[in-house]
């Protein structure tokens, strides 16, 4: 469960902020997830750049279970994304993402993922995209397909 707060802009202004607290509730089946409560909070910052561009940071500090034993630790993800529409229906994506997790064991991560959307109604879009690892912790590459509906 998430809920966004809108701190300063919306949809349309020139810089929008929100804080976006979120909890995980263990409701999958036995084997599935790490039975656990979790949550965090996220900052999206979004803002118009020169020539039609929108930069968006977010950083993002969680709090996890641990994978070894009953404890629980921090861990911080960080995107930068630049998006340019390419017409009416289509956007262009390019982002860099890490996660640095403060468990021992972990490693941090870094991705370049790279993302193209049509939107097919106001409300609807259809979404492409890959995520590449830069440092070979994460997968090597995860592509995606999948459909967005807005409520």
């Amino acid at each position: 469960m998430r809920l966004k707060i809108n701190v300063l802009g919306d949809d349309h202004g020139a810089v929008a902020v929100a804080l976006l607290p979120y909890v995980k509730l263990p409701t999958a089946q036995s084997g599935l997830g790490n039975g656990k409560v979790e949550g965090g909070l996220i900052l999206p910052i979004s803002f118009s750049a020169p020539g039609g561009f929108t930069v968006i940071v977010m950083p993002e500090g969680d709090y996890l279970k641990d994978t070894a034993d009953s404890g629980y630790h921090t861990a911080f993800d960080f995107l930068i994304n630049v998006s340019h529409a390419l017409d009416k229906r289509w956007t262009f994506y390019t982002e860099a993402f890490t996660t640095q997790s403060f468990q021992a064991r972990d490693k941090p991560f870094y991705t370049l993922d790279e993302a193209l959307t049509c939107a097919l109604t106001a409300n609807l879009q259809l979404d492409f995209g890959g995520n590449f690892s830069l440092n070979g912790v994460a997968p090597r590459a995860q592509l995606y397909a999948g459909l967005s509906q807005r409520f």
